[in-house]
């Protein structure tokens, strides 16, 4: 019992002193607002693999905006991968010249590798797949020379499928010794989960990660892709990364496709509030995802008080 009353007062003691960490828990809480789906939104591809296209529908029907709530974990994971995504991208393969994409000059802004994008005044300089280039040496315009510590800032090539609205930007474009150009997604992620138990990871790459990478394969035409796992917590470098490969399967394309051209035609028939429970699409999750409860199993609580 004494022991305990020591570890308390330790404990007590230590919270006291944690005035930055309080500061950042609050300073770093969000909560916005997402408007539902339209007919003619665009979709983000980080998203499409995991919609569940029956809560999406449900939710647009009943004008209900979806909550995007954060906090300082869940910046803490996004950011610590936003890190590592950048130096994985600017510090090792840029200076080695692996990757292709877009390459911004610290000192003057310049994008190498990007071109006018006229129909898109929010972003009106794109890379694209065909356009991007290695790591310049020297900026082509103020002749600032690459160095370690003000490395050219990696610009992300584009993937738009323009007829199904689907966008997103391409983590990185590998030209490596011996092989053809490859599209590359990188993940965050530790590799043991809780009582050691290694993650399907190591094995073989998440479906939701595949259908992901399927997306940029498709709009760049390429047909070979790679999926790179990245553990924060490794200590050796060589146990860090997980490498996939994965080949573009056309089957799988289809039926990503399929789905959000029934999502598009249900949200089409929302809006003419031509939607009963009858019509609604099916759950592409079986009404679980990451062992959690699909978003669709909340909303039917809802629904079911619409009279429908």
């Amino acid at each position: 019992m004494a022991l305990k009353h020591v570890f308390d007062k330790l404990r007590e003691a230590r919270h006291e002193h944690e005035w930055l960490n309080q500061v950042i828990e609050e300073g770093l809480r969000t909560e916005r607002k997402v408007k539902p789906l339209e007919h003619h939104s665009w979709l983000a591809v980080s998203r499409v693999g995991t919609m569940c296209t029956r809560a999406e529908v449900m939710a647009s029907v009943m004008d209900i905006p979806l909550i995007d709530e954060r906090d300082a974990q869940d910046r803490w994971r996004a950011d610590r991968g936003t890190a590592l995504h950048k130096m994985f991208q600017e510090q090792w393969l840029a200076p080695m010249g692996y990757i292709l994409g877009g390459w911004r000059c610290p000192y003057c802004a310049h994008i190498h590798g990007a071109v006018e994008d006229p129909d898109d005044p929010k972003v009106p300089y794109k890379v694209w797949m065909e356009t991007a280039i290695a790591c310049p040496k020297r900026c082509a315009k103020c002749g600032k020379e690459w160095r370690r510590m003000e490395p050219f800032q990696y610009v992300e090539p584009w993937s738009i499928d323009k007829l199904l609205r689907v966008r997103g930007r391409i983590d990185a474009i590998l030209r490596l010794p011996g092989y053809y150009p490859e599209v590359a997604d990188l993940k965050s992620t530790h590799f043991i989960g809780t009582g050691g138990r290694p993650w399907s990871v190591i094995r073989r790459p998440r479906m939701n990660d595949v259908k992901q990478l399927h997306w940029y394969m498709d709009s760049t035409k390429c047909r070979r892709g790679r999926i790179i796992y990245m553990d924060p917590s490794a200590e050796d470098v060589r146990d860090a990364l997980v490498e996939h490969k994965v080949s573009f399967n056309p089957s799988l394309m289809h039926k990503e496709k399929e789905k959000v051209r029934g999502l598009r035609k249900a949200l089409q028939a929302s809006k003419e509030k031509a939607v009963t429970s009858g019509s609604l699409p099916d759950c592409p999750n079986d009404r679980k995802l990451y062992g959690r409860e699909c978003a669709c199993v909340e909303m039917e609580g809802l629904w079911s008080g619409t009279g429908d």
